[in-house]
């Protein structure tokens, strides 16, 4: 599958996410959040094999940066990291879209490492990494959808 097709299907499964569940009440809010994070690990397992390992969140985190690597020099800006994304995820006129956005720009700051305002590919795929190892509780080299869970939440 090409990033192309990839990638809007990870975040429309995002911004179905968030979009919808806020008008729910908050007993519905819980089930259609678990729906949308089963939605999203299943996209996100690449083989089909009920796990999602590291190979194939490297492979996904790979497809995402070079999509949104606008200019295509190999490295991703504020704007191509925040403002990309927060377009994907939320509509404009939804009243959270600056919160959105502000969190964005705390991840990019948190990513940028070497703290030259640039995120480098390896930079935004180590992050993946790290956040892989930090879900993965038993250590076995794959995501049970519970670790997802946990993971993304």
């Amino acid at each position: 599958m090409g990033a192309k097709k990839t990638i809007p299907i990870i975040w429309g499964a995002l911004a179905c996410v968030a979009g919808t569940v806020a008008a729910m009440p908050a007993s519905a809010q819980a089930t259609e959040t678990a729906n949308g994070t089963a939605l999203l690990y299943q996209r996100m397992d690449l083989n089909g094999d009920g796990a999602i390992d590291a190979n194939e969140l490297e492979a996904l985190r790979a497809r995402v940066f070079a999509q949104l690597d606008m200019d295509r020099d190999g490295e991703l800006n504020e704007h191509e990291f925040v403002d990309q994304w927060v377009s994907q995820a939320v509509d404009e006129s939804d009243p959270r879209r600056e919160a959105v956005s502000g969190l964005r720009r705390d991840r990019f700051a948190e990513m940028d490492r070497n703290r030259d305002r640039m995120l480098s590919r390896e930079e935004y795929l180590s992050d993946g990494n790290t956040r892989f190892q930090n879900a993965d509780a038993d250590g076995d080299g794959k995501l049970t959808i519970d670790e997802f869970s946990v993971g993304t939440n």
